[in-house]
């Protein structure tokens, strides 16, 4: 592993896909990526948060962002488009994405804000392209809505690049028709995650978004975070009812498209009990809260979704774990399953078996939450009993040509006492476990506190970020592997 310290200091807000677009501009960075260095876009290193005539006041504070690399043409050169979290002069919190065209930042959509409502706070964009080779930019973040009652729930923009408009799009909800993906519009919701893809070769990819809600409560008031996954359904007649089945039930569509929530109903949403009537869940626990997930498609032509996050809080099923774990799931086509596919969850110790997240087994929860060596064999931990948290995946392969694999990069307790933590990397092996990347030694200096890992993968280099504490202050830092 080749790291080099940045140069940069940056704020403790969480840090979303921090190079995430680097296999898209990599021509930009080639000549400082030799020299094992990074260049600003652009060269005078002027801020990406500067826009007065589009309500982007660079004085103002800007918050959490993400990259990605694309072309709203098919066939032009991919660039970087980075939606980002604004404060406006009216004290509210505005989602902006700007891209880098003509070696210059642009504003892209008039009006610029992809707030439903510009009076509410929105926050956690997450950006990548979909559509007919791959030229719709599609955006998710999430915002409450107080003309409805809602509090936090997630909403999804696609880019026209004719109009020049972002389109929130899904199946209208409640009496004011809005666009939620939530499951439930009166919980809140939270972080999502969003990605382009395929499950057949050769189609259009759709956007699918994952994110944590609150579900598994008699109410909104208790928090226990839940992993939600909703693929989007572009309706053949816009403006039309979304198709017969479709979850969760909505009206008619928004801007052309529905969202079908994915896998198999087994939580009950009024307590954290099986029900094979109730909610698809990804939690390998549901008695306890799933939280920061993140999506890759990876394996042949890329047409397998993946899914990783982490969960916390103490657990109320006897026997199981209430440190905090990052587990891994995939989708594996069930035509019984809400959307079409079932999750199967991947981890450490899971070769030769198939671990089903349904409503199987002593617990009805599926074999992972059997017992805490299932648990902990289900778990991508580098030690189980150590807490491991924030985890992003990326699809890659190091062999030219080869099948991409999802690579997991997360933070991990080193078991000191001083709260000191590590950045590990794992990997898919063999197609039904993940194993340690690097020896199975962190990427990180031990000696330093690490966090906010994230990773993406340029040709076949996979390239990761992280902070490190030093000094007082957190310091950024990038490396990659060779060899």
């Amino acid at each position: 592993m080749h790291s080099r310290l940045s140069g940069m200091i940056t704020p403790t807000s969480r840090l979303r896909r921090a190079i995430a677009g680097l296999a898209a501009v990599g021509t930009l960075l080639a000549a400082s990526v030799a020299h094992a260095g990074f260049l600003p876009l652009p060269a005078n290193g002027s801020q990406v948060n500067d826009d007065l005539a589009n309500g982007i006041d660079p004085n103002q504070d800007a918050g959490v962002s993400d990259v990605v690399g694309g072309a709203v043409t098919a066939g032009k050169t991919p660039v970087p488009w980075a939606p980002f979290e604004q404060k406006v002069a009216g004290g509210e919190q505005q989602i902006f994405v700007r891209a880098f065209k003509n070696g210059a930042w642009v504003t892209q959509g008039s009006p610029a804000s992809l707030n439903i409502d510009p009076t509410q706070e929105a926050e956690a964009p997450s950006i990548d392209f979909a559509g007919t080779g791959r030229t719709v930019p599609w955006v998710a973040w999430y915002e409450p809505s107080a003309a409805a009652g809602w509090p936090t729930n997630i909403f999804a923009s696609r880019f026209n690049i004719a109009a020049n408009r972002w389109l929130p799009s899904g199946q209208g909800r409640g009496p004011l028709h809005l666009p939620s993906l939530n499951i439930h519009t009166v919980r809140t919701a939270e972080n999502p995650s969003v990605a382009g893809g395929a499950t057949i070769a050769g189609n259009d990819p759709v956007p699918w978004v994952t994110w944590e809600e609150n579900d598994g409560v008699s109410d909104d008031s208790t928090t226990l975070r839940q992993i939600f996954v909703a693929k989007a359904v572009k309706q053949a007649v816009p403006g039309t009812a979304c198709p017969v089945g479709t979850k969760p039930t909505g009206g008619v569509d928004v801007n052309g498209f529905c969202w079908q929530q994915v896998g198999i109903d087994r939580l009950n949403p009024s307590g954290p009990l099986p029900s094979e009537s109730g909610d698809p869940t990804l939690n390998i626990d549901p008695t306890r809260s799933g939280v920061e997930p993140d999506i890759a498609f990876t394996g042949p032509n890329d047409t397998v979704a993946w899914v990783v996050w982490y969960e916390e809080d103490p657990t109320q099923i006897d026997g199981l774990r209430s440190n905090e774990m990052v587990f891994a799931a995939k989708i594996v086509a069930d035509a019984t399953a809400d959307g079409g596919f079932r999750w199967v969850a991947v981890g450490n110790g899971t070769a030769g078996q198939t671990n089903v997240l349904d409503t199987s087994g002593a617990h009805g929860f599926g074999s992972c939450a059997e017992s805490q060596d299932a648990e902990d064999a289900c778990s991508l931990n580098a030690i189980a009993r150590r807490d491991a948290e924030n985890p992003r995946v990326a699809a890659g392969t190091l062999t030219p040509g080869g099948t991409t694999v999802p690579w997991v990069v997360w933070q991990e307790d080193l078991g000191l006492g001083d709260g000191k933590h590590a950045i590990f990397v794992s990997r898919l092996v063999g197609g039904d476990h993940f194993a340690l990347f690097n020896g199975g030694q962190p990427v990180s200096n031990t000696a330093n506190d690490a966090t906010r890992p994230d990773i993406t993968f340029s040709g076949n280099v996979p390239y990761i970020s992280w902070q490190e504490e030093i000094s007082g202050a957190q310091v950024t830092f990038v490396g990659h592997f060779e060899g």
